[in-house]
């Protein structure tokens, strides 16, 4: 006898093959307005000849790894380095990313010896010994950051500041931290219509299938992916651990102890795909550690 079912039984349900493909389905038709969207955006500023910008997003980005690698040097050298040295350690990097990867999505996009270190943002970089500033503008949004590695986000003034000006990112006119800010609704309409030169397969939340709910954060997704790693506002110090500058208000630097990151992929399966960048701080073989 085929046993009945009460309410408030629970039913378990076995996920079928079609269900897989129905998901498929339902995702290519969400992303395929935004690839025509993008694709007709694309052919029109083609067409006028305007630059297509790096994203908000992708300049965090490139902030992140400009930043890690900043703390790198100092910890090695006793002091921060100069822009040209800096860009240097970054230049190194550059084959780390694949195509189709967040990291690549900036990375392809940096002009190492162009006025314009990314597409439509200039990059103003002042070390001063053992604290540096820097400030990575567009002609509506500029980040900001320093030594202490929280990212800050603001309205481009009309009269922009010197980095050399700054002591603190927090110092820049009506700046907030990074995952604070909320743009204006005039530059979301702009931005809405505007393509993008290297469309990012996921956002920097989506590491893990199990971390896709709304209201999920960088730091429970970061723990997903990486189970081993731990956030600290504080930069991270003694040679001991792999670190990376997520540079939010509630998690400034991500960091896993090298001897769980050496041999392992966490640079490729964490920081390449969650953060967009690789950390840096071990000195692991060759091979297995970016």
């Amino acid at each position: 006898m085929t046993p009945s079912l009460r309410l408030g039984d629970k039913v378990e349900m076995i996920a079928s093959p079609i269900d897989d493909v129905r998901r498929k389905m339902l995702k290519s038709f969400l992303i395929a307005p935004f690839l025509i969207k993008n694709t007709l955006l694309s052919t029109s500023y083609k067409l006028v000849g305007a630059t297509i910008e790096a994203t908000d997003t992708q300049a965090d980005m490139f902030l992140s790894q400009f930043s890690t690698l900043a703390h790198y040097l100092f910890q090695k050298n006793g002091e921060y380095p100069s822009k040209p040295e800096l860009l240097g350690e970054l230049a190194k990097h550059r084959e780390h990313f694949e195509p189709g990867s967040l990291g690549y999505s900036w990375m392809s996009q940096v002009n190492f010896f162009g006025k314009e270190i990314m597409p439509g943002w200039t990059l103003d970089y002042a070390p001063h010994g053992n604290w540096y500033a820097v400030i990575l503008a567009s002609k509506e949004v500029t980040l900001i950051n320093d030594d202490r590695g929280i990212h800050y986000e603001a309205i481009t003034p009309d009269k922009l500041p010197k980095a050399s000006s700054l002591k603190r990112a927090s110092d820049f006119p009506a700046a907030v931290p990074v995952d604070l800010f909320v743009a204006p609704t005039a530059a979301k309409v702009r931005s809405f219509f505007r393509p993008v030169r290297y469309p990012m397969p996921q956002t920097r939340c989506t590491c893990n299938s199990s971390c896709t709910n709304k209201g999920c954060s960088g730091l429970q997704c970061q723990k997903q992916c990486c189970p081993n790693c731990n956030c600290t506002l504080d930069p991270p110090t003694g040679g001991t651990k792999c670190y990376f500058n997520y540079g939010k208000s509630d998690c400034g630097w991500i960091y896993t102890l090298c001897a769980a990151t050496c041999g392992t992929n966490i640079c490729t399966n964490c920081s390449r795909l969650l953060w967009g960048g690789c950390c840096s701080g071990c000195d692991c073989l060759p091979g297995a550690f970016c």
